[in-house]
């Protein structure tokens, strides 16, 4: 890393850095405006795919969600618990203006080789709440209005007409499940009764994310 200081960048020149090059910005030079900025980025998520194809877009939303633990900055407790709400409940636009505009309306979890006619965002959408920071925690009481928080964005995601998205809240909270066994159930037991009418594969995949058991 180079010590670039993230809070000194234009926005655009930030996002550049944020997508296509994260090793080379000190991202903790100020921790607050990463924040907002982030929830700017998911606020309007489409400003990311000018000048990148979807493929390339793919492999920045890995790397922004893994290798540089960037999205870790949700559970700084040292930071504005607002802040850090609202960047949450902002995954949900994401999801909105992004994935349900880009992705494929396929399943990823019933593949069993590469599927070329499917978008490469789907990749991400799919594994975004696997590769996530946090499924939650038992007993850390700080922690629990932020667990509140992305266990309401999964519901909320549940929401949106897509399938793609649909798949990946259900991938989620499944994997949530651990630590919130009562609060997944109540979840995907509502969808399942208000839901929208869903496929074999899917609905399948709905009674086992409500019992934890997702890859």
């Amino acid at each position: 890393m180079t010590d670039i200081p993230a809070h000194t960048l234009p926005f655009d020149e930030w996002l550049t850095f944020l997508l296509d090059e994260p090793d080379s910005v000190d991202w903790d030079s100020d921790p607050q405006q990463f924040l907002e900025r982030l929830t700017s980025v998911f606020e309007e998520p489409e400003a990311m795919l000018l000048g990148r194809t979807p493929e390339q877009l793919n492999k920045s939303l890995w790397t922004l969600v893994t290798e540089d633990g960037l999205l870790c900055v949700l559970l700084r407790t040292d930071l504005p618990l607002h802040s850090r709400q609202r960047c949450a409940a902002s995954i949900k636009s994401l999801y909105s203006k992004l994935f349900a505009k880009h992705c494929s309306e396929k399943l990823s979890h019933t593949l069993r080789t590469y599927d070329e006619s499917m978008s490469p965002l789907n990749s991400v959408c799919y594994m975004w709440w696997d590769l996530f920071p946090t499924w939650g925690s038992k007993d850390d009481k700080a922690s629990k209005t932020m667990n509140s928080e992305f266990l309401q964005v999964l519901s909320d995601i549940l929401k949106i007409p897509h399938v793609a998205c649909i798949e990946s809240a259900l991938h989620g909270l499944g994997h949530w499940h651990l630590t919130h066994p009562t609060e997944v159930e109540h979840i995907v037991d509502q969808f399942l009764k208000t839901g929208p009418k869903l496929s074999e594969p899917l609905r399948t995949y709905a009674n086992s994310a409500r019992t934890g058991c997702v890859n």
